[in-house]
C-alpha cells in the first residue's frame, strides 16, 4: 500500500479554479509591484519638493510663499492615481481569489487556529475567536489532520485508507502553512493569520505540496495543469 495520498483523481474543477486563482494571483502580484514603483516615484518627488521648499525658506522665503513655488499637489495626484490603477487592474482577479476561497472550508481555518495560537476548546469543543470588540463562538469538530482528510475528498481525492499517507500529507499542509504574522501588542510576537490570509496560503501550499508530488504542472502563463499521471509517482 503506497504512503502517498493519491492525487490523480482531483477534481477537474478545483483544478479549472486554482489554476484561475494562481493566474490571479500574478497579475495582482504584478499590479502591487506597478504600484509600488509608482509610489516610490511619488517618494521622490515629495523629498524634492521638500528640499526645494527648504531652500527656498532658506533664501528668505516665508513658509507659505515656498510651498506655493513648490506645490504637493502632483505628488498627491501621482499618488492617487497609483492606487486607483491598482484597485482598477487587481478588480477582475478577486473574484477568482474569492472562488477559490470557497474550496477551503472555514472548518480548515479554525483548525488551523488551535495550532497557531495554541487554544484550548472548552468543554463543549467551542472555539472562542475574538474580533475587536466582539467575540465569536464557533463549534471545532474536528483537527487539522482530519481536515485536510475532509479538503481532499471534495475535491475528489476520496481512497485515503492509509493513515500514514494521511499524515504525510497533512504535515506537509501543516507545515507549510505554520505560523502566524507579527502582532503590534507589547509581549505578543505571533498572531493568527485571518481567514482569506490563511486560505490563501493553504491553496499555494496545496499547490507546492502537488507540484513537488509531480500532479500539477504550473505553466509558464501560471495556469495550472494535470501532469499525465504515472501511478508509480503515486
Amino acid at each position: 500500500m503506497s504512503k502517498k495520498v493519491n492525487l490523480s483523481t482531483i477534481n477537474a474543477n478545483f483544478i479549472e479554479s486554482l489554476s484561475n486563482y494562481n493566474v490571479a494571483l500574478s497579475a495582482i502580484k504584478n499590479a502591487m509591484e506597478v504600484k509600488n514603483s509608482a509610489m516610490d516615484k511619488a517618494m521622490e518627488e515629495e523629498n524634492k519638493v521638500k528640499e526645494n521648499r527648504k531652500k527656498a525658506m532658506e533664501e528668505g522665503k516665508s513658509a507659505d510663499e515656498a510651498a506655493a513655488m513648490y506645490s504637493m499637489e502632483p505628488v498627491i495626484t501621482a499618488r492617487n492615481k497609483a492606487e486607483e490603477d491598482y484597485k482598477k487592474a487587481v478588480a477582475p482577479h478577486k473574484k477568482a481569489q474569492q472562488e477559490a476561497y470557497v474550496s477551503v472550508s472555514d472548518s480548515v481555518y479554525y483548525a488551523y487556529l488551535l495550532t497557531i495560537d495554541k487554544m484550548s476548546m472548552d468543554a463543549k469543543g467551542q472555539l472562542e475567536i475574538k474580533k475587536g470588540k466582539k467575540t465569536e463562538i464557533h463549534k471545532v469538530e474536528r483537527n487539522f489532520k482530519s481536515e485536510v482528510r475532509a479538503f481532499l475528498e471534495s475535491i475528489n481525492v476520496s481512497s485515503i485508507d492509509n493513515d500514514t499517507a494521511l499524515n504525510k500529507a497533512a504535515d506537509a499542509l501543516r507545515t507549510l502553512t505554520a505560523g502566524g504574522v507579527k502582532s503590534n501588542k507589547p509581549g505578543e510576537f505571533l498572531k493568527a493569520k485571518g481567514m482569506n490570509a490563511f486560505k490563501d496560503l493553504f491553496l499555494r501550499a496545496f499547490m507546492h505540496y502537488s507540484v513537488k508530488r509531480n500532479v500539477l504542472v504550473i505553466n509558464e502563463d501560471n495556469t495550472v495543469k494535470m501532469r499525465k499521471f504515472d501511478e508509480s509517482n503515486a
